[in-house]
């Protein structure tokens, strides 16, 4: 928790803690020409930004337009002489932030290896495929031969009608045992496709939601930087403020 005494200026703007009227939240205050406006904006909306057990990626990446609403609202001015507390939640939280960026980058990378493997599986598939096709054209081939009295032999060698009435039959068993493992392969390869078409969606996904993970810690920074500028600015003043007062003190004395 961060205690600034206020001295200088007409208006003043400050977040309180959370324990505030209705509930906790974060309220803002303004007092203009003696008048005094106060909005809460729910510490739930602020921390849940930075909380990595939300439901949805996507939503903490909806809040950056009410984050950067509240940027806008979050300037101090300097009025009379109070204590405003402010609780810095911007950097409540990095190691949570830097901890559910690394899960993304790890999910990232291993979405990467398991498209690269099934990649692999599938080419392989499709050389099988071709293999059994090439086998089955040859068999089919041969088979033809042995139907139309056409076989080669090597010399003078006959065979009987009833070894190529084995034969043939041989054949058209592997011909119906190749066009069963061509039709399974073909099936995988149709599955390993969408697969591969889901992983390739997944991944696409993952590089989006890691781009908005490094503008949201891009911006979160950023938004650090300028409260840190926005303390030293008070810091100034205050000291103006002091240099102020003692010049009226010196006056006053002289004045007596």
């Amino acid at each position: 928790m961060l205690c600034l005494q206020t001295g200088l200026g007409d208006q003043l703007a400050a977040v309180l803690s959370p324990q505030g009227p209705q509930g906790s939240g974060f309220w803002v205050i303004q007092r203009t020409q003696g008048m005094v406006v106060t909005s809460r904006l729910p510490t739930v909306l602020l921390h849940s930004m930075w909380t990595p057990s939300r439901a949805s990626v996507t939503e903490i990446f909806s809040d950056l337009g009410k984050l950067d609403v509240f940027k806008a609202d979050f300037v101090l001015f300097i009025k009379n002489e109070h204590y405003v507390c402010i609780e810095p939640f911007f950097w409540t939280t990095s190691e949570d932030e830097k901890e559910q960026l690394k899960k993304y980058i790890e999910l990232k990378q291993s979405l990467e290896n398991s498209l690269d493997q099934e990649k692999k599986k599938n080419s392989e598939l499709e050389k099988e495929i071709t293999g059994f096709k090439k086998l089955l054209k040859m068999t089919r081939r041969k088979l033809n031969e042995y139907e139309n009295g056409e076989r080669s032999f090597h010399g003078d060698l006959k065979t009987s009608q009833t070894e190529m009435d084995i034969q043939i039959n041989m054949l058209k068993q592997k011909i119906d045992d190749l066009t069963a493992e061509l039709e399974t392969a073909s099936s995988k390869g149709l599955h390993l496709d969408a697969k591969n078409q889901v992983l390739r969606e997944e991944l696409l996904s993952m590089k989006g939601m890691q781009k908005k993970c490094e503008k949201l810690e891009k911006n979160k920074k950023k938004l650090e930087q300028e409260v840190v500028n926005l303390r030293s600015h008070i810091e100034m003043n205050m000291i103006e403020h002091s240099e102020v007062e003692q010049y009226k003190r010196e006056i006053e004395e002289r004045i007596i």
